[in-house]
C-alpha cells in the first residue's frame, strides 16, 4: 500500500516589481527627459547666437572693414598723373621720363608693400573664420533639435536643406547674370544668411552628432574671438585701426565678449548625461 506525499509549494514574488495587469506602459528614465530639455535649450541658444554673429559679422563689421580697406590700405600712386587730373598740363614735344611711383604715407608699423598685402589678408580671414564658426553652430542647433525632439525632424531637414539649395543657387546665378564681378555687398550678406540656414537645416539632415557639433563650434567660436584680438592688434599696427582701439584693456574685453558663448556651450555640453 502506497501513500502520497501532499506537496507544499511556495510562490516568492519579489517586493520591488509592479504588477502589470491592466496594461500599464513603463514610463521612460527621468534622466532621459532631463536631456530631452537640455538639448532643446542648446539647440535654441545655438541658432540665436548663431543669428546674432551673422548679423554682427556681416551687416556691422563688414562695412566698417570695406570702409577700412578702402581708405587705410596704402596704394602706390603716380603724384604727376594725379594732378593732371585737376591742372591740364602744356603740350610739350620734350621727351618726359616716366616717375617712379609714390605710396601714400601710412602710420603703418610695417613697410606699405607688407601692409597691402597684410591688412586684407587679416580682415578676410577673420570675416572667414567668424563665417566658419557661425555656420557650425547653427549646424549644432539642427542636431540638437533632433537629439531633443526625435527623428521627425530629419524630414523637415531634408525639405528645407533642398529648397535652401535652390533658392541660394538661383539667386547666385541672377546676381551674376545681372551684375558679374561688380556684385553689391548686400548680395554677399544676404548669401551668407542663406548659409547659415542651410548648415542649420543640415543639423536636422544628419540628426547625429550633436555632442561633437555643439564642442566644435564652440572651439571655433573661441578661435574666432582669439582672431578678434589678433586682427586689432594688426590693424593698429598696420595704421588701419586707431591706437584707442587695440590697447590691452580693448582686446582683452574684445576676446571675453566674443569668446564668452563657446566656454558657456562646452560646459552646458559637458554637463548633459549622455
Amino acid at each position: 500500500m502506497t501513500t502520497t506525499t501532499p506537496l507544499d509549494i511556495k510562490v516568492v514574488f519579489d517586493a520591488t516589481s509592479r504588477r502589470r495587469s491592466g496594461g500599464v506602459r513603463p514610463s521612460l528614465p527621468h534622466s532621459r527627459h532631463q536631456g530631452s530639455r537640455a538639448w532643446a535649450v542648446v539647440a535654441l541658444m545655438n541658432i540665436v547666437v548663431a543669428s546674432a554673429m551673422y548679423y554682427a559679422i556681416w551687416w556691422k563689421a563688414d562695412p566698417e572693414i570695406y570702409l577700412r580697406l578702402t581708405l587705410k590700405t596704402p596704394v602706390a600712386m603716380d603724384l604727376d598723373m594725379a594732378a593732371g587730373i585737376f591742372v591740364r598740363q602744356p603740350k610739350s614735344t620734350t621727351p618726359r621720363v616716366a616717375p617712379s611711383p609714390v605710396v601714400a604715407e601710412t602710420s603703418s608699423e610695417f613697410s606699405p608693400a607688407t601692409a597691402q598685402w597684410l591688412i586684407p589678408t587679416t580682415a578676410y580671414s577673420w570675416l572667414t573664420l567668424a563665417t566658419v564658426a557661425t555656420c557650425v553652430l547653427a549646424l549644432g542647433a539642427g542636431a540638437a533639435a533632433v537629439r531633443a525632439g526625435g527623428p521627425h525632424w530629419r524630414t523637415f531637414g531634408w525639405i528645407a536643406s533642398l529648397m535652401l539649395i535652390v533658392a541660394l543657387a538661383a539667386g547666385a546665378f541672377i546676381v551674376w547674370r545681372e551684375y558679374g564681378i561688380a556684385y553689391k555687398p548686400r548680395h554677399l550678406r544676404l548669401g551668407m544668411g542663406g548659409l547659415v540656414l542651410l548648415a542649420s537645416a543640415l543639423g536636422l539632415v544628419v540628426g547625429r552628432g550633436a555632442r561633437r557639433a555643439c564642442r566644435f563650434g564652440a572651439f571655433l567660436v573661441v578661435l574666432a574671438a582669439a582672431g578678434t584680438a589678433v586682427g586689432l592688434y594688426l590693424g593698429n599696427k598696420t595704421g588701419a585701426i586707431e591706437a584707442q582701439y587695440a590697447t590691452a584693456g580693448v582686446l582683452a574685453t574684445a576676446f571675453a565678449a566674443h569668446s564668452a558663448y563657446g566656454w558657456l556651450l562646452l560646459a552646458v555640453v559637458w554637463r548633459i548625461a549622455r
